[in-house]
């Protein structure tokens, strides 16, 4: 959740060795990932901001789908 700037409209995105890109964050999709957050995410310690759907919750990786 660290990695979104609401006031500047800016995402940090994370890529291969550790590199970050910041990216802006257009109101409609900073509208829509709010949402997420307050009404679908379900409730976690996790920090992150998509997670599995179902319990144990846990940050979503690239093979999570596989799962």
């Amino acid at each position: 959740m660290g990695d979104i700037d609401w006031r500047a409209g800016e995402v940090a995105v994370r890529g291969k060795g550790s590199r970050v890109e910041r990216l802006p964050l257009p109101a409609a999709a900073g509208q829509a990932l709010a949402g997420w957050l307050t009404d679908g995410r379900p409730r976690c310690e996790s920090r992150a901001v998509f997670v599995t759907v179902r319990r144990p919750y846990r940050q979503l990786t690239p093979d999570a789908s596989a799962r």
